[in-house]
């Protein structure tokens, strides 16, 4: 007919006819890579005659988000990420697009739980201090001074009377 047709220039293969195959198991999709059921692949022709077909990629469907956990004066704390359980990875942001492997944050020294004493006057018997503060998470951090026992002031102030028979 003089038309140019691709259905002329078709050949058609005999699927029964593929002697050079081999087996594919079925590769299971990560979060980030795609998947494929199980196939034949046949050698001599470079064709998958049956199965293979995509298995769409996971993503993180699976993520675990993880709340920031300030550092204090004597522990590490953690950024806030989001943990793949199915890939093992973390992430910074909730997309999971930036891997991050560091989840630390260091120990602040200034990061004190702090508990303030009121000042006690020292007496004659007992020591005393000034107002301070103290680190409650065990650090030792104290802002203490003491103030040592006056001791008995045995000086008389007031002018001297004379003894009665009574007093």
């Amino acid at each position: 007919d003089g038309e140019n047709s691709s259905a002329a220039f078709e050949i058609k293969i005999d699927s029964t006819k593929h002697t050079n195959t081999t087996s594919h198991e079925e590769t299971a999709p990560t979060c980030l890579k795609v998947g494929y059921t199980a196939g034949v692949f046949c050698e001599d022709c470079d064709t998958w005659i049956s199965g293979h077909e995509e298995i769409s990629a996971i993503g993180h469907k699976n993520k675990v988000h993880h709340e920031k956990i300030d550092a204090t004066c004597v522990a590490t704390g953690t950024i806030e990420y989001w943990s793949c359980p199915d890939c093992g990875k973390n992430f910074s942001d909730e997309a999971c697009t930036t891997a991050v492997t560091d989840l630390t944050i260091a120990i602040d020294p200034n990061n004190h739980d702090l508990k303030t004493t009121a000042a006690k006057a020292p007496t004659c018997t007992e020591i005393g201090w000034d107002e301070y503060v103290t680190c409650q998470r065990g650090c030792g951090h104290t802002t203490y001074v003491e103030k040592p026992a006056t001791d008995h002031n045995m000086q008389q102030t007031a002018a001297a009377v004379a003894p009665t028979c009574t007093t």
